[in-house]
């Protein structure tokens, strides 16, 4: 009986564990900074959406004088770049929002999966999804990751903020 509740268990589990995941948030940051096409970008959020435990890929959002409307938005799974778009319409904030600080950024998504899960056994919130947003906190002036924690019928179980330098529970 054992071992077939661990069978069971494991085939559960193997769709998830065999997803595909976008690899570090920090790396995709380290890797579109390298790229000579970015050099007038600064990075302002990064996205990863749906994930369980992690995104299918990273969205980061630029401001860039050089890029058409003053915004590129850059797909990028495990590093690599994936997409690349300049959107004309809906981002006329991004040339005024704070720039991520990558000095100031030391903890990845893995790490804030581990605490926000913590967060939610400890206050006892079920979720399913978690949706990852990286930005600069105007009010605290550092970066902090935004995390959404997602029921299976998309309905909103909490939300926490997190350090980016850290990990620690902001709000």
């Amino acid at each position: 009986m054992i071992r077939r509740s661990l069978l069971v268990l494991l085939l559960a589990l193997a769709p998830a564990a065999m997803a595909e995941s976008a690899g570090s948030a920090l790396l995709a940051l380290r890797n579109i900074a390298a790229e000579p096409f970015l050099k007038d970008a600064v990075a302002v959020r990064v996205e990863g959406g749906n994930a369980a435990p992690m995104p299918a890929e990273w969205s980061i959002l630029l401001a860039d004088p050089s890029a058409r409307g003053g915004v590129r938005e850059i797909t990028v799974v495990n590093g690599r770049i994936t997409s690349e778009r300049t959107p004309l319409q809906g981002f006329g904030s991004v040339a005024t929002m704070p720039p991520l600080d990558p000095e100031k950024i030391t903890v990845d998504a893995d790490t804030i999966f581990h605490n926000v899960h913590n967060q939610a056994v400890a206050n006892r919130v079920g979720f399913d999804l978690l949706d990852y947003t990286l930005e600069t906190d105007p009010a605290l002036a550092a970066p902090v990751w935004n995390v959404k924690l997602v029921r299976q019928d998309g309905t909103l179980a909490g939300t926490i903020t997190l350090s980016a330098f850290g990990g620690g529970v902001v709000r």
